[in-house]
């Protein structure tokens, strides 16, 4: 849905506000950026837990 905003926004050169109203797709979602995270850590602990624990089922670990 936003590639099809933005084209519009970059080939046509309609508003933001216009682009989202017309695929009708959410002006928050335009503007959302994605945060990254480092889940590194965690994983590597849970993985640890599950080789070590081989009962714990996965809501357990």
């Amino acid at each position: 849905m936003k590639g099809l905003a933005e084209a519009l926004v970059v080939n046509y050169k309609v508003s933001v506000h216009r682009a989202c109203e017309v695929t009708k797709f959410c002006r928050s979602m335009w503007y959302y950026k994605k945060l990254g995270r480092d889940d590194q850590v965690i994983r590597m602990r849970m993985k640890e837990i599950a080789e070590t624990r081989v009962r714990y089922g996965s809501e357990r670990i």
